[in-house]
C-alpha cells in the first residue's frame, strides 16, 4: 500500500460536487495526462484544501491510487506561476 501514492503537479480542469462535502476533480498532469480524483471533505468550512482545488488552479498534489478509477487527493499545495511579459506594457 505504501507505493501507491505519488506527487505530481496538476491543473484543475473541472470540479463537480459529490455528496455533502466531497468533490470530483478532473486534473491534467504532464506525466499522466487527464486524471480523475476525489477530494474528500473539501467543501467543509474547516477543509485544508478548500481554495487550492478550484478550477484553473495550478497545484502540487499528492494522489493515492486506490482500486477504482478515481484517485484520492491526500495533499495539496499551490505552486507559484512565473509571469513573463514581453514588450512594453500597454496604456
Amino acid at each position: 500500500m505504501a507505493g501507491r501514492s505519488y506527487k505530481t503537479e496538476a491543473v484543475v480542469l473541472r470540479s463537480l460536487r459529490l455528496g455533502e462535502a466531497d468533490r470530483v476533480l478532473h486534473l491534467y498532469t504532464l506525466d499522466r495526462g487527464r486524471v480523475g480524483a476525489v477530494a474528500k471533505g473539501v467543501r467543509k468550512t474547516t477543509s485544508r484544501f478548500g481554495a487550492r482545488l478550484e478550477p484553473l488552479s495550478h497545484a502540487e498534489l499528492v494522489l493515492h491510487q486506490g482500486s477504482g478509477e478515481l484517485q484520492t487527493v491526500t495533499g495539496a499545495r499551490i505552486t507559484p506561476r512565473a509571469r513573463t511579459t514581453t514588450g512594453s506594457p500597454s496604456a
